[in-house]
């Protein structure tokens, strides 16, 4: 792990209230639990099924994460979706911290 990784997860850890031996060094050596059985099924969707269930859809949330902000395309891709946009519906973008 180089040093911005280091500082990135040291910060990470201190946001969690985690120590960060633990979080670094808590996967080795140890069990891991009970299988979770998944429940549901999986639909599989192309370009043209996502754009017509975001016209269809009464409000739509998009929430940027981290490597949006690393890319700083936070602000562009809120821009590019409010042109978008239709009035009629509730179109939302937010930021996380």
């Amino acid at each position: 792990m180089g040093s911005s990784g280091a500082i990135l997860s040291y910060i990470m850890c201190k946001a969690m209230n985690r120590k960060f031996v633990n979080v670094i060094l808590g996967g080795f050596g140890g069990t891991s639990g009970p299988a979770v059985e998944i429940e549901g099924e999986q639909v599989s969707i192309d370009a043209g099924g996502v754009a017509s269930a975001l016209n269809d859809a009464d409000s739509v949330v998009i929430i940027p994460g981290y490597g949006m902000a690393v890319a700083r395309r936070r602000m562009p891709s809120a821009n590019w979706f409010a042109s978008c946009a239709v009035p009629a519906r509730t179109c939302v973008s937010q930021s996380t911290r």
